[in-house]
């Protein structure tokens, strides 16, 4: 009898591809620059020598050493933008009452943000769903509310179809004639406050005053602040340029790229049911409202958790507002961007990149010691670009060529073959070989955020993230300067983060 195993993945090294030999334009100029910082102070004479080696030095040294997971010259634009931001006052946003009588989206959201919208389409049968509108990038999506599986503990056989599953969705969004533009699957946990639980005994319990009534009432109020909630979304977005003939034939738009974005999610909704993922259903502008506020002031998401008592709510909470919330309020009531964390209503937040994913052949599920053992306010979003098998096999061969003439550069400058570029290029053959088979080739990314009420406990949520990071076989960089674009691509279900 054949035994089922677990099967494996490996991303390979991220590809060092630059201008010449690896190296990207900026650390061109600044070597050349260090080059002729060199070559000037030996022509003024001896006494400007000293500089000239100086300069060559601080020009190199710009271009070459990384310091936190980027070069230095790397953080030169993200360092001049956030000066930019403080000179302007924009590091510090105001909303609410403070922007009612500006025009604008309704969403009122910070920074990169504050173009989106939502829009409410009636998929009929009473079901309204929310549509983030993007005008800038031309997109619209919509947000699958998930739960899934405890993945470690199903057996191998199990996570072996689940797994094949996702790939075969994954595969069909990676195709020629695909409108999707980006997918994002976001898992955030939550202190769970209870009240979901003690919300449904509620309306389904009977409450009789007997023991067994009893019992469930002092469980029900034990758990309470003692244990985590996750919550898990897909995030579909359409582009509206591709889907141009489908949105015209849905009668045109907004309202028929509304209906173009519910029809993809229905796709996914199937395609996910394969990967053993269950699909609560589609957000409703209230409830994408709530998911973008909680994010925002996790402080008062008790409150809001209580709502579901207005007319025609069956969720059985306190008399008054319907579940979610409003999308004019959910956006902070203020926020501010600092270089080392990013601040907004209740909560203090962090956010890093995966500059690097697992180099050598994990399990499918390595990223469970994030998803799984956090105790801390975290959310962990994982981005996907489909790439058609078109577009892959001409990355490759253009990467290929790469590969070839920075080859010949070397062995001309009879320099060495580092490791590094040998396993780029055997990756690359790997790649192709996949690819051939009929596996898909999305770009991917992977950011991660947590949050916490005050600085000091933001440091220790931070350690915690760093660590467990390791543990799932990533190389974590801070987002300095850039904590508030992170922290909306990383915690926010809007489908950010790839460019």
């Amino acid at each position: 009898m054949s035994v089922s195993t677990v099967p494996m993945v490996r991303m390979g090294p991220r590809e060092s591809r630059g201008f010449v030999l690896g190296l990207r334009i900026p650390q061109v100029v600044l070597i050349l620059m260090g080059v002729g910082s060199l070559a000037g102070g030996l022509a003024a004479g001896s006494q400007w020598s000293v500089l000239g080696v100086a300069g060559t030095a601080a020009f190199v040294a710009m271009a070459l050493l990384p310091v936190r997971g980027r070069q230095l010259d790397e953080y030169v634009p993200v360092l001049f933008n956030l000066i930019v931001q403080q000179w302007n006052g924009e590091d510090v946003f105001r909303g609410g009452v403070f922007r009612e009588d500006r025009q604008g989206p309704r969403l009122r959201l910070p920074g990169t943000l504050a173009h989106l919208d939502i829009l409410e389409f009636d998929a009929g049968g009473g079901e309204l769903i929310g549509v983030v509108k993007d005008p800038r990038a031309g997109t619209y999506t919509a947000v699958l509310e998930c739960r899934g599986l405890t993945f470690p503990l199903l057996d191998s056989a199990t996570k072996a179809r689940y797994i094949a599953g996702f790939g075969q969705m994954l595969a069909a969004t990676c195709t020629g004639t695909t409108v999707i533009k980006r997918l994002q699957l976001l898992e955030r946990t939550e202190p769970d406050t209870g009240e979901s639980l003690a919300r449904d005994y509620s309306t389904h319990g009977v409450r009789d005053g007997g023991f067994a009534d009893q019992s469930y009432r002092q469980l029900v109020t034990s758990i309470r602040q003692v244990q985590q909630t996750h919550e898990s979304y897909v995030v579909i977005v359409v582009s509206a340029s591709k889907a141009d003939r489908e949105i015209r034939q849905a009668g045109g738009g907004e309202a028929g790229a509304a209906a173009v974005v519910y029809r993809e999610a229905q796709r996914v909704k199937d395609g996910l049911k394969e990967a053993g993922v269950e699909v609560l259903g589609l957000c409703s502008p209230r409830g994408l409202g709530e998911v973008i506020r909680n994010a925002y002031d996790p402080a008062t998401r008790a409150v809001r958790s209580r709502r579901g008592g207005g007319q025609g709510d069956d969720q059985g909470g306190d008399p008054g507002l319907p579940s979610g919330v409003s999308p004019a309020a959910a956006g902070p009531m203020r926020a501010e961007n600092h270089w080392g964390h990013y601040r907004t209503d209740s909560a203090f937040h962090r956010a890093w990149w995966a500059a690097e994913l697992p180099r050598s052949e994990v399990p499918a599920g390595f990223l469970w010691p994030l998803l799984l053992t956090t105790s801390c306010r975290r959310a962990v979003s994982l981005v996907f670009e489909p790439v058609s098998p078109q577009a892959a096999q001409r990355k490759i061969n253009m990467r290929s060529a790469d590969v070839i003439s920075e080859q010949t550069i070397r062995d001309g400058m009879k320099r060495r073959t580092t490791r590094r570029a040998r396993v780029e290029a055997q990756d690359l053959e790997r790649r192709e070989d996949e690819l051939v088979s009929g596996h898909a080739m999305p770009r991917v990314i992977v950011l991660l955020s947590t949050s916490a009420p005050t600085l000091e406990e933001l440091e220790d949520a931070s350690h915690e993230i760093e660590r467990l990071a390791q543990q799932a076989s990533l190389d974590v960089v801070r987002l300095y300067g850039e904590h508030d674009q992170g922290f909306g691509a990383a915690a926010l279900p809007l489908g950010q983060g790839l460019r």
